[in-house]
């Protein structure tokens, strides 16, 4: 399965964590999670997200950051597990 960011398990945490999304209804959190599952391009994930979150405390282009960084760090932690095995 190819994942815009990272598996919908992780980017679950990221939001809460962030505290993202919490305008969304679980429709829309579904429909996040299956953008993110059938690789739609990053920037629309961080629209998606942006979208569903109170805008006066998070920017598109600072969830568009953290979701890369995030990409990035998962990206990272696949090929040391490729490397060890």
């Amino acid at each position: 399965m190819t994942y815009s960011v990272i598996p919908s398990a992780d980017l679950r945490v990221l939001c809460i964590k962030k505290n993202w999304f919490t305008c969304g209804t679980n429709e829309q959190y579904a429909k996040l999670f299956l953008a993110n599952s059938h690789g739609a391009p990053i920037e629309e994930i961080a629209t998606i997200i942006w979208l569903c979150s109170d805008d006066e405390e998070h920017c598109r282009r600072d969830i568009l950051a953290d979701l890369k960084a995030a990409r990035a760090e998962w990206t990272k932690s696949l090929l040391q597990t490729t490397d060890t095995n």
